[in-house]
């Protein structure tokens, strides 16, 4: 099995997994990290209130190696647009990968993921989102599923802020916010913006463990990265010349392919 070191000096060569070591990195757990200053990569999130961080499986970390960082992140679901708006305001990027033992990562099932919120939200979120529960599964995320506030926006648009503008606007709905809202003023929206903007569940979150992509998706609780034996940083060189070409390249693509972009 790859150790953290071995994948970490794979990932920053850009060498891919031949087909006979397709499980060489079953026994890791990596997340991807951001932020401006040192102290905002020593715990999984150092979002204010997240409870629960994504990670990738051994599997999803995987098929990164060969990619470069931006198709890297592209290919795990962050947003190419998200990415700019950080560029923008300084935003840096790493990977933490870390022997999976050590993570207790869940895969994230429905039934998996109300589980997780109740114990780390607590009854109260729980109470309030378990009217919409049956709603939201059945949502087609992937298709667009969030609403238009008056103010414009939408769950998606508001989530490619930045932390300090995001947690600011009015629409941004953390648990606090979210509680807030009278019990018979609550809607589906807002038990959707609550998972996409307090839980991290994009507009990808399928539910059914895996992402849109077919590739295993796994959440723990948040914690310090210090206390997690054996977890190795991998710096991300991510630029605007990068994300540029990055597009470009997507663009070709989908001509060669007969799509759209």
């Amino acid at each position: 099995m790859m150790t953290p070191d071995e994948y970490s000096r794979r990932f920053l060569e850009q060498q891919a997994l031949q087909p006979a070591e397709r499980n060489a990195t079953r026994g890791l757990c990596g997340r991807f990290l951001k932020g401006i200053k040192t102290e905002h990569f020593q715990v999984l999130s150092d979002e204010p209130g997240k409870l629960l961080s994504w990670v990738c499986s051994g599997e999803m970390l995987g098929g990164l190696l060969g990619l470069s960082p931006v198709a890297a992140m592209y290919s795990i679901g962050f947003r190419l647009d998200w990415v700019q708006c950080r560029l923008e305001d300084g935003t840096q990027f790493k990977l933490v990968v870390f022997p999976a033992a050590d993570a207790r990562g869940v895969v994230v099932t429905w039934e998996a993921l109300w589980t997780l919120i109740a114990q780390s939200y607590g009854k109260e979120i729980d109470e309030a989102v378990t009217p919409f529960k049956q709603q939201l599964e059945d949502l087609d995320t992937t298709s667009g599923y969030a609403s238009v506030l008056e103010s414009g926006d939408t769950i998606t648009q508001i989530s490619n802020l930045s932390v300090a503008e995001k947690h600011k606007h009015p629409g941004f709905l953390s648990a606090t916010k979210f509680l807030d809202i009278p019990k018979d003023e609550r809607t589906l929206y807002h038990a959707r913006g609550f998972l996409d903007h307090a839980v991290g569940c994009n507009h990808r979150f399928t539910g059914t463990g895996k992402s849109p992509d077919g590739d295993v998706e796994m959440m723990t609780f948040n914690k310090s990265i210090s206390d997690i034996p054996g977890a190795n940083m991998i710096p991300l060189q991510v630029t605007k010349s990068d994300l540029a070409s990055f597009r470009a390249s997507l663009k070709e693509k989908s001509k060669e392919s007969g799509g759209s972009t």
